[in-house]
């Protein structure tokens, strides 16, 4: 028996709610919990057999500490920390059925580093392993299944106390030992699977906890933790060497977006759903289908929350309506001036002003000219020089 077999799923039609309505879903036989248990008796009766169907793998890495209770294939694996380039994460219920794909958190991964990266910079990380030192493997007996030492995991988000120590964990030599007095990052965010709840909220807790990071926070799509659990954010804080639940702030949160002061971001963190959820076409879709929330750091100069997609859309939106702006400003200085400057000094002005923006108090400044034509310049184009050579300096006609 190989450790990495093909199976050809068996599909059939499972119904999923009291209105009689199913959809397809596949069942692997090989992949209940009686076979796969029969599985790991058997790699840990064939340790060597097991080790070398792993080697086979394309992927296979020498330093991961592989363990006999996850299946490892050339290009999917159920095991969640296993972050070798081209294979995906499944999981699989008690019965073999495949859990629909939930694509939302590696696409969740990229907002929480893009605002991790506007809010505090080049401290954050993702899809990357933490490797720590053995004594803390001993101490909280961190082992595979066979027993061999569990020293990495790969967080969803982690951030490191400064820039240098991110890079000196880039640059760090494969055969270095990690060492106790290496740094340890100041905040661990965790996305929730429904196969990885206990490991999320007590290995990894205690992991940390024990590690000396900061804050922990771990971030509950809907249905992980239990089959109903809410879209949840929650946050643990060290004090005094031990983990504490964080409550959030109630005058910045909304029901199903609960906002935490962070330390480590120096202001509030939440997640938010996307609006587009209440729309028809989204809410027929499986949850795991619909929208990922987005990251967000509250910035109280400005009294909202921000982040990197949204203020896209916040600055796309001021350039429209700046352009708006100017192209009704354009269109009243022609509708006045016409007859007092020449094309060229209206075209002249126009560029200026799409390139520059619009003067002060524009509105008064185009009915000044009616009164004094040879002061456009000044008038409309306060920043400008006073260049002589600059095409019909002096106006088309004056002031009747």
């Amino acid at each position: 028996m190989a450790a990495v077999e093909v199976r050809t799923p068996e599909r059939t039609l499972v119904q999923t709610d009291a209105n009689g309505r199913t959809r397809e879903r596949y069942v692997d036989a090989t992949m209940t919990r009686a076979a796969r248990e029969a599985r790991i008796a058997w790699r840990l009766e064939h340790l060597a057999a097991w080790q070398h169907d792993l080697e086979s793998l394309a992927h296979f890495d020498p330093d991961y500490p592989y363990d006999v209770a996850h299946e490892y294939d050339h290009d999917w694996t159920t095991d969640p920390d296993y972050g070798a380039e081209g294979v995906h994460f499944s999981e699989f219920e008690e019965d073999g059925v495949l859990i629909d794909g939930d694509s939302r958190p590696s696409r969740l991964q990229e907002r929480m580093f893009d605002t991790a990266q506007d809010r505090i910079g080049d401290r954050a990380l993702t899809e990357a392993y933490y490797v720590f030192v053995p004594q803390l493997v001993e101490h909280l007996e961190l082992s595979t299944r066979q027993g061999s030492p569990v020293d990495r995991v790969k967080p969803d988000l982690l951030v490191m106390p400064t820039e240098a120590d991110l890079q000196e964990a880039h640059n760090r030599d494969p055969d270095r030992t990690t060492q106790l007095d290496d740094p340890v990052p100041e905040l661990v965010l965790e996305v929730l699977s429904k196969t990885t709840v206990a490991r999320d909220l007590d290995d990894k807790r205690r992991l940390y906890e024990a590690l000396g990071v900061l804050e922990y926070l771990v971030y509950d799509l809907g249905g992980k933790r239990w089959a109903d659990s809410p879209r949840e954010l929650l946050m643990w804080r060290l004090e005094g060497g031990v983990y504490h639940r964080m409550d959030p702030d109630l005058d910045l949160s909304q029901p199903n977006a609960l906002a935490y002061r962070s330390e480590v971001f120096g202001t509030h963190i939440r997640f938010l759903p996307d609006s587009r959820e209440d729309a028809e076409e989204f809410r027929r879709l499986p949850a795991e289908r619909r929208p990922q929330p987005r990251f967000q750091w509250w910035d109280a100069t400005e009294s909202r929350w921000h982040d990197r997609e949204s203020d896209e859309w916040d600055r796309i939106a001021q350039e429209t309506r700046q352009a708006e702006r100017i192209d009704q400003a354009v269109a009243t200085l022609r509708e006045f001036l016409d007859m007092m400057l020449s094309p060229a000094v209206l075209d002249l002005i126009e560029t200026t002003w799409r390139r520059d923006g619009l003067p002060p108090n524009h509105l008064r400044q185009i009915k000044a000219v009616l009164r004094m034509p040879s002061e456009w310049r000044s008038l409309l184009m306060p920043d400008e020089p006073d260049d002589a050579g600059s095409p019909n300096h002096t106006p088309a006609a004056g002031p009747t």
